[in-house]
């Protein structure tokens, strides 16, 4: 955490992390997904792979075994990668590397313990609220997370420093820390 002073005099707060191998963690209510956003619920860690140039509503032709489509059959075997390697996913981090993998093919998912609400369910995962969180297409095609009322929040990894105005609540390794901004006009 870095403390600066502002022109008008007033101080702000940032927090950064400084490279750490498992990341600091934001709490958050709704989120902005971006390639390579890492998330958390409960205990169980996700990456947001997107995909580009495929229409959330269209058909993609069939992929061959290797992921590749041809241009038409029987046309030159010059190959371009299939629409359905285009589509966002949702990937499990695990200590072991990439775990189970979710196609976002719809515009709407739920994440959480209840497998008759939820598509997405992590495995074992005990602070996982039964209906945790929901992912969803916003009506400008990107993709958002937000938090479905659960007990543990969503969380989302810092990528860039945040500038924290009153509170922020965050993660460093297994710890929670909560940040709360008294003041900001004394030096001290």
């Amino acid at each position: 955490m870095v403390r600066t002073r502002q022109e008008d005099g007033t101080y702000r707060w940032h927090l950064a992390d400084l490279d750490s191998t498992n990341g600091t963690f934001v709490r958050v209510s709704r989120f902005a997904l971006s390639p390579g956003t890492e998330l958390v619920f409960g205990m169980t860690r996700y990456r947001f792979e997107s995909g580009q140039g495929i229409s959330p509503h269209s058909s993609p032709p069939p992929p061959t075994d290797d992921g590749m489509q041809t241009a038409k059959p029987g046309a030159n075997p010059v190959r371009r990668p299939s629409p359905i390697a285009d589509i966002a996913r949702l990937v499990e981090v695990t200590p072991q590397g990439d775990g189970a993998k979710v196609s976002l093919v719809r515009d709407e998912y739920r994440l959480g313990r209840d497998p008759s609400e939820c598509a997405i369910v992590p495995q074992d995962d005990p602070f996982v609220s039964p209906r945790h969180a929901r992912l969803y297409r916003a009506e400008n095609g990107r993709w958002r997370v937000e938090n479905d009322n659960s007990l543990n929040g969503v969380w989302v990894r810092l990528s860039k420093p945040l500038p924290v105005k009153v509170t922020c609540e965050f993660l460093l390794g297994e710890q929670r820390f909560i940040l709360k901004v008294l003041g900001s006009r004394s030096g001290g």
